[in-house]
Protein backbone atom coordinates (compact mmCIF):
# COMPACT_ATOMS: atom_id res chain seq x y z
CA UNK A 1 0.00 0.00 0.00
CA UNK A 2 1.32 3.75 -0.89
CA UNK A 3 0.05 5.96 2.37
CA UNK A 4 -0.78 9.39 1.23
CA UNK A 5 1.54 12.77 2.34
CA UNK A 6 -0.56 14.96 3.95
CA UNK A 7 2.34 16.70 6.22
CA UNK A 8 2.50 20.06 5.40
CA UNK A 9 5.79 22.16 4.82
CA UNK A 10 6.42 24.67 6.79
CA UNK A 11 8.83 28.13 6.70
CA UNK A 12 11.49 27.96 9.19
CA UNK A 13 12.52 31.59 8.59
CA UNK A 14 12.47 34.46 6.19
CA UNK A 15 15.01 37.36 5.63
CA UNK A 16 13.81 40.67 4.08
CA UNK A 17 16.21 43.83 4.24
CA UNK A 18 14.63 46.83 6.41
CA UNK A 19 15.87 49.37 3.67
CA UNK A 20 16.88 48.03 0.12
CA UNK A 21 17.52 49.64 -3.39
CA UNK A 22 14.94 48.61 -6.11
CA UNK A 23 16.03 44.64 -6.33
CA UNK A 24 15.22 43.52 -3.22
CA UNK A 25 16.84 40.50 -2.15
CA UNK A 26 14.75 37.57 -0.32
CA UNK A 27 15.52 34.16 1.76
CA UNK A 28 14.08 31.47 3.24
CA UNK A 29 14.18 28.25 4.87
CA UNK A 30 11.80 25.72 5.09
CA UNK A 31 11.07 22.17 6.18
CA UNK A 32 9.17 19.41 5.26
CA UNK A 33 8.71 15.57 6.29
CA UNK A 34 9.85 14.56 2.74
CA UNK A 35 10.90 18.10 1.56
CA UNK A 36 10.20 21.07 0.29
CA UNK A 37 10.06 21.09 -3.56
CA UNK A 38 9.08 24.76 -4.44
CA UNK A 39 8.24 28.31 -3.06
CA UNK A 40 5.67 31.04 -4.04
CA UNK A 41 6.22 34.44 -3.66
CA UNK A 42 4.43 37.73 -3.44
CA UNK A 43 3.90 41.02 -2.51
CA UNK A 44 2.21 43.87 -1.78
CA UNK A 45 2.12 48.03 -0.59
CA UNK A 46 0.86 48.53 2.35
CA UNK A 47 -2.50 48.95 1.83
CA UNK A 48 -2.21 47.69 -1.66
CA UNK A 49 -3.38 44.20 -3.20
CA UNK A 50 -1.29 41.14 -3.44
CA UNK A 51 0.82 40.72 -6.33
CA UNK A 52 0.25 37.16 -8.65
CA UNK A 53 2.42 34.39 -6.77
CA UNK A 54 5.62 34.15 -8.86
CA UNK A 55 7.10 30.67 -8.48
CA UNK A 56 10.67 29.94 -7.48
CA UNK A 57 12.31 27.12 -7.22
CA UNK A 58 15.49 27.80 -4.55
CA UNK A 59 16.14 31.05 -2.51
CA UNK A 60 17.55 33.45 -2.13
CA UNK A 61 14.95 35.53 -4.51
CA UNK A 62 15.23 39.01 -6.17
CA UNK A 63 11.79 40.80 -6.24
CA UNK A 64 11.97 44.35 -7.97
CA UNK A 65 9.92 46.78 -6.34
CA UNK A 66 9.04 50.31 -6.48
CA UNK A 67 9.37 53.15 -3.89
CA UNK A 68 7.71 52.39 -1.01
CA UNK A 69 7.02 50.23 2.10
CA UNK A 70 6.29 46.65 0.85
CA UNK A 71 5.11 43.23 2.41
CA UNK A 72 6.64 40.08 1.33
CA UNK A 73 5.35 36.56 1.67
CA UNK A 74 6.58 33.37 0.81
CA UNK A 75 5.27 29.87 1.27
CA UNK A 76 6.70 26.66 0.56
CA UNK A 77 5.49 23.15 -1.49
CA UNK A 78 6.07 19.92 -1.70
CA UNK A 79 5.68 16.77 -3.81
CA UNK A 80 2.12 15.71 -2.60
CA UNK A 81 0.88 19.83 -2.89
CA UNK A 82 1.00 19.79 0.08
CA UNK A 83 1.39 24.33 1.00
CA UNK A 84 2.78 25.82 3.86
CA UNK A 85 0.93 28.88 5.62
CA UNK A 86 2.52 32.40 4.19
CA UNK A 87 5.45 34.04 6.23
CA UNK A 88 5.81 37.57 5.95
CA UNK A 89 8.38 40.19 5.93
CA UNK A 90 8.93 44.03 5.65
CA UNK A 91 11.06 46.16 3.14
CA UNK A 92 11.04 49.98 2.84
CA UNK A 93 12.31 50.53 -1.13
CA UNK A 94 13.95 53.06 -2.40
CA UNK A 95 13.69 52.34 -6.22
CA UNK A 96 15.40 56.17 -6.89
CA UNK A 97 18.91 56.89 -7.71
CA UNK A 98 20.30 60.28 -6.90
CA UNK A 99 21.26 62.92 -9.20
CA UNK A 100 24.10 65.30 -9.65
CA UNK A 101 23.43 68.36 -10.05
CA UNK A 102 26.51 70.60 -10.11
CA UNK A 103 30.34 69.69 -10.84
CA UNK A 104 32.87 72.52 -11.18
CA UNK A 105 36.66 72.86 -10.94
CA UNK A 106 37.88 75.82 -9.62
CA UNK A 107 39.81 76.45 -13.05
CA UNK A 108 39.38 74.19 -16.34
CA UNK A 109 43.29 75.29 -16.68
CA UNK A 110 44.66 74.84 -13.57
CA UNK A 111 46.83 77.36 -12.83
CA UNK A 112 47.95 77.46 -9.25
CA UNK A 113 51.52 77.40 -8.39
CA UNK A 114 51.72 74.40 -7.14
CA UNK A 115 49.13 72.80 -9.70
CA UNK A 116 46.51 71.97 -7.32
CA UNK A 117 42.89 72.99 -7.91
CA UNK A 118 39.29 72.16 -6.64
CA UNK A 119 36.15 70.08 -7.65
CA UNK A 120 33.36 70.74 -5.80
CA UNK A 121 30.08 69.26 -6.97
CA UNK A 122 26.24 68.14 -5.34
CA UNK A 123 23.47 66.24 -5.90
CA UNK A 124 19.71 65.42 -4.64
CA UNK A 125 18.10 62.26 -3.97
CA UNK A 126 14.10 61.49 -2.91
CA UNK A 127 15.55 60.37 0.45
CA UNK A 128 19.26 62.24 0.97
CA UNK A 129 22.62 61.41 -0.43
CA UNK A 130 24.90 59.67 2.08
CA UNK A 131 28.17 59.80 -0.43
CA UNK A 132 29.95 60.27 -3.21
CA UNK A 133 32.41 58.47 -5.76
CA UNK A 134 35.75 60.36 -7.72
CA UNK A 135 37.64 59.19 -10.44
CA UNK A 136 40.43 60.50 -12.54
CA UNK A 137 41.18 59.62 -15.84
CA UNK A 138 44.51 60.67 -17.98
CA UNK A 139 45.88 60.43 -21.29
CA UNK A 140 47.21 56.77 -20.13
CA UNK A 141 43.66 55.95 -21.29
CA UNK A 142 43.07 53.70 -17.82
CA UNK A 143 40.37 54.93 -15.01
CA UNK A 144 41.71 55.62 -11.53
CA UNK A 145 40.10 52.92 -8.77
CA UNK A 146 36.96 54.90 -7.48
CA UNK A 147 37.38 56.52 -4.53
CA UNK A 148 34.44 57.10 -1.98
CA UNK A 149 33.75 60.34 0.22
CA UNK A 150 31.55 62.16 2.22
CA UNK A 151 33.05 65.44 1.07
CA UNK A 152 31.41 67.96 -1.26
CA UNK A 153 35.25 68.61 -2.96
CA UNK A 154 38.24 67.45 -3.36
CA UNK A 155 41.75 69.56 -3.99
CA UNK A 156 43.40 67.09 -6.81
CA UNK A 157 47.35 67.49 -8.16
CA UNK A 158 47.67 65.87 -11.52
CA UNK A 159 50.12 65.43 -14.32
CA UNK A 160 50.52 67.37 -17.33
CA UNK A 161 48.17 67.04 -19.82
CA UNK A 162 44.35 66.31 -20.38
CA UNK A 163 42.16 65.10 -17.54
CA UNK A 164 38.84 63.56 -17.13
CA UNK A 165 37.11 63.87 -13.51
CA UNK A 166 34.13 62.13 -12.71
CA UNK A 167 31.62 61.69 -10.02
CA UNK A 168 28.94 59.96 -8.73
CA UNK A 169 26.42 60.09 -5.79
CA UNK A 170 25.46 57.69 -3.52
CA UNK A 171 22.30 56.92 -1.02
CA UNK A 172 21.63 54.60 1.93
CA UNK A 173 20.55 52.09 0.37
CA UNK A 174 23.25 51.85 -2.55
CA UNK A 175 21.87 53.41 -5.51
CA UNK A 176 24.49 55.39 -7.51
CA UNK A 177 24.13 58.33 -10.07
CA UNK A 178 25.66 57.81 -13.39
CA UNK A 179 28.99 59.21 -13.65
CA UNK A 180 28.99 62.97 -13.93
CA UNK A 181 32.08 63.92 -15.97
CA UNK A 182 34.37 67.19 -16.45
CA UNK A 183 37.64 67.74 -18.67
CA UNK A 184 40.55 70.01 -17.22
CA UNK A 185 43.97 70.73 -18.63
CA UNK A 186 46.81 70.59 -16.65
CA UNK A 187 49.43 72.88 -17.95
CA UNK A 188 53.31 71.97 -19.21
CA UNK A 189 55.43 74.19 -17.11
CA UNK A 190 57.89 76.77 -18.66
CA UNK A 191 61.30 74.38 -18.16
CA UNK A 192 60.29 72.28 -21.28
CA UNK A 193 61.41 75.39 -23.69
CA UNK A 194 63.41 78.26 -24.12
CA UNK A 195 63.76 81.49 -26.21
CA UNK A 196 66.38 81.23 -28.74
CA UNK A 197 68.22 84.34 -27.24
CA UNK A 198 68.61 86.11 -24.07
CA UNK A 199 66.33 83.48 -22.25
CA UNK A 200 66.21 83.95 -18.77
CA UNK A 201 64.39 81.93 -16.10
CA UNK A 202 62.57 84.17 -13.55
CA UNK A 203 62.26 82.15 -10.20
CA UNK A 204 59.24 82.93 -7.64
CA UNK A 205 56.64 81.70 -5.99
CA UNK A 206 54.13 83.82 -7.86
CA UNK A 207 54.88 81.50 -10.84
CA UNK A 208 52.76 78.18 -12.23
CA UNK A 209 55.70 75.20 -10.82
CA UNK A 210 58.10 78.68 -9.91
CA UNK A 211 59.78 79.66 -12.64
CA UNK A 212 58.64 81.54 -16.10
CA UNK A 213 60.84 81.69 -19.06
CA UNK A 214 61.66 85.51 -20.23
CA UNK A 215 63.22 87.38 -22.50
CA UNK A 216 64.15 91.16 -23.54
CA UNK A 217 65.93 90.11 -27.25
CA UNK A 218 63.83 91.63 -29.76
CA UNK A 219 63.20 88.60 -32.20
CA UNK A 220 64.06 85.82 -30.01
CA UNK A 221 61.85 83.17 -30.40
CA UNK A 222 60.48 80.14 -28.41
CA UNK A 223 59.53 77.34 -30.80
CA UNK A 224 56.61 74.60 -29.46
CA UNK A 225 55.15 71.37 -31.53
CA UNK A 226 52.63 69.57 -29.92
CA UNK A 227 49.87 66.98 -31.01
CA UNK A 228 46.42 68.38 -30.39
CA UNK A 229 43.24 70.25 -31.32
CA UNK A 230 44.03 74.00 -28.99
CA UNK A 231 46.88 75.33 -26.74
CA UNK A 232 46.20 78.11 -24.12
CA UNK A 233 49.98 80.22 -23.64
CA UNK A 234 49.78 81.01 -19.75
CA UNK A 235 52.50 83.93 -18.83
CA UNK A 236 52.23 87.52 -16.87
CA UNK A 237 50.50 90.81 -18.01
CA UNK A 238 52.12 93.93 -16.54
CA UNK A 239 53.70 97.88 -17.21
CA UNK A 240 56.87 96.07 -18.12
CA UNK A 241 55.76 93.79 -20.75
CA UNK A 242 55.43 94.10 -24.53
CA UNK A 243 53.94 92.73 -27.57
CA UNK A 244 54.61 88.68 -29.09
CA UNK A 245 53.40 87.38 -32.06
CA UNK A 246 52.36 83.99 -31.87
CA UNK A 247 52.63 81.98 -35.61
CA UNK A 248 50.61 78.26 -35.55
CA UNK A 249 51.11 76.58 -38.78
CA UNK A 250 51.77 79.85 -40.66
CA UNK A 251 48.76 81.80 -39.34
CA UNK A 252 50.03 84.63 -36.60
CA UNK A 253 48.43 86.90 -34.29
CA UNK A 254 49.92 89.54 -32.04
CA UNK A 255 49.32 90.10 -28.32
CA UNK A 256 50.23 92.79 -26.25
CA UNK A 257 51.24 91.82 -22.92
CA UNK A 258 51.25 95.05 -21.45
CA UNK A 259 47.63 95.32 -21.53
CA UNK A 260 44.50 93.60 -19.65
CA UNK A 261 41.49 92.75 -20.90
CA UNK A 262 41.92 95.33 -23.61
CA UNK A 263 43.17 97.88 -21.55
CA UNK A 264 47.15 99.38 -20.58
CA UNK A 265 47.77 97.95 -17.10
CA UNK A 266 49.69 99.28 -14.38
CA UNK A 267 49.52 96.01 -12.11
CA UNK A 268 51.66 93.55 -12.82
CA UNK A 269 49.56 89.79 -12.97
CA UNK A 270 50.80 86.03 -13.26
CA UNK A 271 49.62 83.19 -14.72
CA UNK A 272 46.93 84.82 -16.41
CA UNK A 273 45.68 83.27 -20.21
CA UNK A 274 47.64 85.35 -22.89
CA UNK A 275 46.43 83.58 -25.96
CA UNK A 276 44.33 80.81 -26.48
CA UNK A 277 42.62 79.11 -29.83
CA UNK A 278 41.29 75.98 -30.87
CA UNK A 279 42.81 73.75 -33.80
CA UNK A 280 42.20 71.25 -36.14
CA UNK A 281 43.41 68.04 -34.48
CA UNK A 282 47.11 66.81 -35.51
CA UNK A 283 50.80 67.95 -34.66
CA UNK A 284 51.31 71.93 -34.68
CA UNK A 285 54.51 74.06 -34.26
CA UNK A 286 54.26 77.51 -32.87
CA UNK A 287 56.74 79.88 -32.51
CA UNK A 288 56.57 82.97 -30.24
CA UNK A 289 58.54 86.12 -31.16
CA UNK A 290 59.46 88.51 -29.35
CA UNK A 291 58.69 92.20 -30.69
CA UNK A 292 60.63 94.09 -28.48
CA UNK A 293 58.21 96.99 -27.94
CA UNK A 294 60.00 100.04 -26.96
CA UNK A 295 60.14 100.80 -23.31
CA UNK A 296 58.65 97.50 -22.42
CA UNK A 297 60.88 94.62 -24.08
CA UNK A 298 60.16 92.29 -21.88
CA UNK A 299 57.95 88.78 -23.06
CA UNK A 300 57.69 85.91 -20.32
CA UNK A 301 55.77 82.50 -20.90
CA UNK A 302 54.50 80.53 -18.00
CA UNK A 303 53.27 77.56 -19.42
CA UNK A 304 50.79 75.61 -21.89
CA UNK A 305 48.05 73.60 -21.51
CA UNK A 306 47.56 71.90 -24.89
CA UNK A 307 43.31 70.66 -25.67
CA UNK A 308 42.57 67.06 -27.06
Amino acid sequence: SILPDDAVPSMTSLTVPSRSRAAVKVAWTAKDNLGATGYQVRWRLMDGSWSVPVTADRSPFIATLATGRWKIGVRATDAAGNWSDWRYGYVTVDAAAPVITSLVPSQWIPRAPDRTFRVSWSATDNVGVTGYQWRTLGSAGTWSTPASTTARSRTFVLGAGPWTIGVRARDAVGNFTTWREIRVLVPYDDSHWSFSSGNVRRASSSYYRGSMATTSRSGSRMTVTFAGSGVTIIGSSGPRYGRMKITIDGRSWTVDAGTYQGIRTSVTRNRIVLFGTTLAAGTHTMVITNLATSGRPTIGVDAFAFAR
